[in-house]
């Protein structure tokens, strides 16, 4: 569902083309890194821990470059890494409440991903927009001088 909403924002949309190709990559770079090195070679935890570190580890990384992009993707990877860790806390804790709690969580991580989608597939075909997804909250200064040149 992320996948979809990525593409089509940034294909429909004709944004800067990060394609999720570069998310799933770097979460997969994450994810390898902390469960075979550092999770079970720095921290010596077991496979078991390493997995579920590299796990949070790796959408972490989403989040972050989510950050970068825009609002309405990084609201998605946000709200994905409450509920992977929420229900991570109530599993073990062998709270039934908290995983139910974690379920609404991932329930609003379905909305914010369905919210994405639409507003790609929407502001692409109106050809303006319709649902906003927020700019990016960060941009490198080189990226924002360039924008007068760009509209000149």
């Amino acid at each position: 569902m992320v996948a979809l909403g990525l593409t089509l924002i940034y294909g429909v949309l004709n944004q800067i083309n990060f394609a999720h190709a570069d998310f799933v990559t770097v979460g997969a770079f994450t994810a390898f890194f902390t469960a075979t090195r550092f999770a079970t070679k720095v921290l010596g935890l077991p496979d078991t821990g390493g997995y579920l570190l590299s796990l949070v580890a790796a959408l972490g990384a989403g989040a972050v470059l989510g950050f970068l992009v825009n609002a309405a993707v990084f609201a998605v990877f946000l709200t994905l890494e409450a509920t992977e860790v929420i229900l991570f806390i109530g599993n073990f804790a062998g709270n039934s409440s908290i995983v139910k709690f974690g379920g609404y969580v991932g329930i609003l991580t379905a909305l914010c991903a369905w919210y994405a989608s639409a507003a790609g597939v929407g502001n692409g075909v109106a050809g303006r927009t319709i649902l906003p997804v927020g700019s990016p909250f960060w941009r490198p200064a080189a990226a924002i001088a360039a924008e007068p040149a760009a509209r000149a």
